[in-house]
């Protein structure tokens, strides 16, 4: 794969997999519940800290569906695996963890 590969990667862990920060997890839950798209985004983070799940818990959750998501789109848009793309996404894990859990 090539240098733009590369980039395109680093750009998607930068823009779109979250960090496993917890500021956002707060922030999220407090926003009111509405029908609007998404609108139980706040309920949802707000029963799960309201059930003791640590907001660590869910920002490393949340972190992991992200992945998942990228990775997956990532291979429609190929149409086919791309040989070694799945360990070129893992290894250009900021964390230098290779999503591998925090210590």
């Amino acid at each position: 794969m090539g240098d733009d590969i590369h980039e395109i990667i680093q750009n998607i862990w930068a823009n779109s997999i979250p960090s496993e920060e917890t500021d956002w997890v707060e922030r999220v839950s407090a926003l009111p519940a509405s029908p609007d798209p998404l609108g139980d985004h706040g309920e949802l983070v707000r029963s799960m800290l309201d059930a003791g799940v640590p907001a660590a818990t869910i920002a490393r959750f949340a972190r992991i569906a992200a992945y998942e998501a990228v990775f997956g789109t990532l291979y429609e848009l190929d149409g086919e695996p791309c040989p070694g793309g799945h360990e070129i996404v893992l290894s250009l894990d900021p964390t230098g963890r290779e999503m591998r859990p925090p210590a």
